[in-house]
């Protein structure tokens, strides 16, 4: 009796080990990728060079990737407070209601919401990846011709023959705004119909269980639904256009000039859909093995591997993916100063030389049409 009371206490003070590194690791996770999305901002801010539409959907796509950061804390504190037997006076002063928020039956409301916001925050990622690379594709493969003349140079106030770039005012809101109202639409079910889906953060951890009942089918037909609509759907198009994108610039590398900060920012797009992707997959793992159960083959059996609650962890990991592709591929967010790419300068540098070509006295352009130039 005595060997099994001992095993069990073994076996209790292991899974609180485990806890607490799940909560240690997450701790440490967060910080680092916290303070390098909030760089995206201070860069952003900083260049002028950078105020343009693809560089606020990265600011916008930083800011997402902090409130996952911080949506996921939130998970693993109010599963904390749900493993709690005995919890202190604190916590029932700031929150008189139940503390156990592992059953939906127990906090309705909390879990529809909490539903609903990580669906916003899973889909939104993707609809950005997609709108992003619709609007590469649809602008001119490098920067525009802009003329530096004196009149520019002093409006911006520069010290290179760089102006940045302009474009509609209208563009930047439409691309900001449409995947978040596009995320909101797909999610509004969760609290509307009380559609809300088991949410887990650490192991043992899990949130909103609800009873089975005459709501699984329609939480099914749901979750099937946003991963078509949110995942599958966004995914095909980002990778037709990634496509078109890379066929293009083959194109135009034998008429322009190949490497500019447009060219940059389509790698950075590319490379950043795939982690973005295959976490995002992973998520989807219980709704796919329904799926195929309902239609009756066998499961893929990735989730003995692959956990939600592990997904989940992998999802927020790859938040630092974005950041890190910024400062490496883009020397304008590395130059922590107002200052466009150093390919964008060489490139202005021989249009200019054209320019003043072209733009020569009537004696020059008369001598050189005597030679055949035009």
């Amino acid at each position: 009796m005595t060997g099994q009371l001992d095993h069990g206490g073994d076996e209790g003070r292991w899974a609180w080990g485990v806890e607490w590194v799940w909560v240690g690791g997450y701790s440490a996770a967060s910080t680092t990728i916290i303070l390098l999305n909030f760089s995206l901002f201070i860069a952003v801010i900083r260049n002028r060079y950078l105020h343009y539409s693809f560089n606020y959907v990265v600011f916008a796509l930083a800011l997402r990737n902090i409130c996952r950061v911080v949506f996921t804390l939130y998970l693993v504190f109010i599963a904390k407070l749900s493993q709690s037997k005995y919890p202190n006076e604190l916590v029932t002063q700031l929150l008189p209601g139940p503390t156990d928020f592992s059953r939906y039956g127990s906090v309705p409301l909390l879990c529809d919401i909490t539903s609903l916001v990580d669906q916003v925050l899973t889909t939104t990622t993707m609809f950005y990846l997609a709108i992003l690379s619709l609007y590469l594709f649809c602008r001119q493969p490098n920067p525009p011709n802009i003329p530096a003349n004196l009149r520019t140079l002093k409006l911006y106030g520069l010290q290179c023959g760089i102006v940045p770039i302009q474009e509609s005012w209208w563009l930047a809101p439409l691309l900001l705004l449409v995947p978040v109202l596009l995320s909101l639409g797909l999610g509004a079910p969760a609290p509307l119909l009380h559609l809300s889906h088991p949410m887990s953060a650490i192991p043992g951890g899990e949130l909103c269980l609800a009873e089975a009942g005459d709501t699984e089918t329609q939480l099914r037909t749901f979750l099937t639904s946003v991963a078509i609509l949110g995942y599958c759907l966004p995914l095909a198009l980002i990778v037709c256009l990634v496509i078109g994108l890379s066929v293009r610039r083959c194109v135009s590398c034998y008429s322009t000039t190949c490497v500019s900060s447009f060219c940059k920012e389509e790698l950075l797009l590319s490379l950043l859909t795939l982690p973005t992707a295959t976490a995002h997959l992973l998520l989807y793992i219980p709704v796919l093995d329904a799926n195929l159960v309902m239609v009756g083959f066998q499961a893929t059996g990735l989730d003995t591997i692959i956990t939600p609650t592990l997904a989940r962890l992998i999802e927020m990991l790859t938040a630092g993916a974005l950041p890190l592709l910024a400062f490496i591929l883009l020397p304008a967010f590395s130059n922590w100063s107002s200052r466009p790419d150093t390919d964008d300068i060489r490139t202005g540098y021989r249009r200019s030389r054209r320019d003043q070509s072209t733009n020569a006295p009537d004696s020059r352009r008369d001598s050189l049409a005597s030679f055949g130039f035009d």
